[in-house]
């Protein structure tokens, strides 16, 4: 039976629980290595539980949930380097600096932005400054083609002739 005590530890269990997916999503989002950690912590948080659970009765649902957390848990730390397995912070920032998509963003940067600090890299090569900027033009022509919903969507209908560029 619940009582009004057991209710209060559960409520006050569920808002730490809370709170630590909050900081491991905003950790996440801003791409910081600590919301890897705190991946890890929420998901290895009900391991003990788990283990308690199987000293009751062993069932297959039990006994496969467990299974599958602690690989859950094991590939966390595996993928991304955590607590200084196959190289911690450190490898995980040399690969990091090595995908292709950072030497994309800076090649687009150099050609784009001449005057930029930002070194040209030898993709800079590859995407040439004229399809660069055809590939910015096509992007900014799909952007002012989409069709908005907002306060300008309950506007009258243009004038015959009239673009969102202008008259003619």
């Amino acid at each position: 039976m619940l009582t009004p005590r057991t209710l209060t530890y559960l409520a006050i269990g569920l808002a730490g629980y809370a709170l630590i997916e909050l900081v491991e999503s905003i950790g996440l989002w801003l791409g910081q290595r600590w919301g890897e950690y705190f991946a890890m912590v929420a998901t290895s948080i009900f391991l003990p539980y788990e283990i308690y659970d199987l000293t009751g009765k062993i069932t297959w649902l039990r006994l496969a949930a467990l299974i599958i957390n602690l690989l859950l848990v094991i590939y966390l730390v595996w993928a991304k380097r955590l607590f200084g397995i196959r190289g911690g912070k450190t490898a995980c920032a040399a690969r990091l600096r090595s995908e292709s998509v950072i030497k994309v963003e800076q090649a687009a940067l150099a050609a784009y932005h001449p005057a930029s600090p930002v070194t040209p890299s030898p993709l800079t090569r590859r995407f040439s400054r004229p399809a660069i900027n055809h590939a910015v033009a096509a992007l900014r022509q799909q952007d002012r083609n989409r069709s908005w919903t907002g306060p300008a969507a309950r506007l009258p209908p243009a004038r015959p002739g009239c673009s969102p560029g202008g008259c003619s």
